[in-house]
């Protein structure tokens, strides 16, 4: 681990002249650590409910906080969780500037490691959480101008999802894209639902631009494989025009 910066004085003034460079092997990182360091973290409930969790930790990253280059992250605690990444990130200082390229996001947890690492109430009542699930992603742009996808493999079956968007203030077309799949998806159970609602499989594609009700356009369409729904095997079309100056409507044909 090596830092680097042009003069203390800069360095205190700002914090975006300071050069880290880390090439981390089979490390640890104990939380309560950090409490030590900085106490006021145990005001938050995620740190004071996990102040002796360890995270294993290997990294090669270096740069500065306008630009990391995430050579490889990974992170695992817990049972089972794991956070890879592959990337870069720029202006790290200000939100709303973000920027990542991140062509590898993996993440892999599972039901006991989320109800023991989140505060209570964080995940509703009416959601049931998969026993395991794996996260494959990318993502590239900011926050309101990005190109992402990801696929989720869990317990309770896939989804897939890949989406482009460009709604940055003063964008007139404001414009998005978004394609969506279901994989034997067992919704009824996500939603503690199983006696209404079974497995999904299913794909949806929309795209539109603008965002307020006067400029919002947008198509949808979904091919429906299979939907237990209600004790009723449904598939079939579905079609809606989401166009403000058209009569909104939706076809089907199930």
């Amino acid at each position: 681990l090596s830092v680097k910066y042009n003069a203390l004085s800069a360095l205190l003034d700002s914090i975006s002249t300071l050069y880290l460079k880390a090439d981390l092997k089979n490390s640890d990182i104990a939380l309560s650590d950090i409490i030590l360091i900085h106490p006021a973290l145990l005001q938050q409930s995620a740190f004071e409910k996990n102040r002796y969790t360890v995270v294993h930790l290997q990294s090669t990253i270096e740069g500065t906080e306008e630009k990391l280059l995430i050579q490889n992250l990974e992170l695992s605690t817990g049972l089972k969780t794991i956070l890879k990444l592959k990337g870069i990130l720029q202006g790290l200082s200000d939100t709303k500037q973000l920027f990542a390229d991140l062509p590898m996001i993996e993440f892999k947890t599972g039901k006991k490691d989320l109800e023991a690492a989140l505060p209570e109430g964080i995940i509703p009542a009416s959601v049931s959480v998969p026993e395991s699930f794996q996260l494959n992603g990318r993502m590239k742009g900011n926050m309101n101008c990005f190109d992402a996808g990801m696929e989720l493999n869990s317990t309770i079956g896939e989804l897939k999802v890949n989406m482009k968007t460009n709604t940055q203030i003063g964008n007139e077309d404001q414009s998005y894209a978004a394609n969506l799949s279901m994989i034997r998806l067992d919704i009824g159970k996500l939603l503690h639902q199983s006696n209404n609602i079974g497995l999904m499989s299913l794909v949806a594609n929309v795209k539109g631009k603008g965002l307020s009700a006067d400029h919002f356009q947008a198509e949808l369409n979904v091919n429906i494989a299979k939907a237990d729904l209600n004790g009723r095997i449904l598939s079939g079309l579905l079609s809606a025009d989401l166009s403000k100056e058209k009569e909104r409507n939706i076809i089907g044909n199930l």
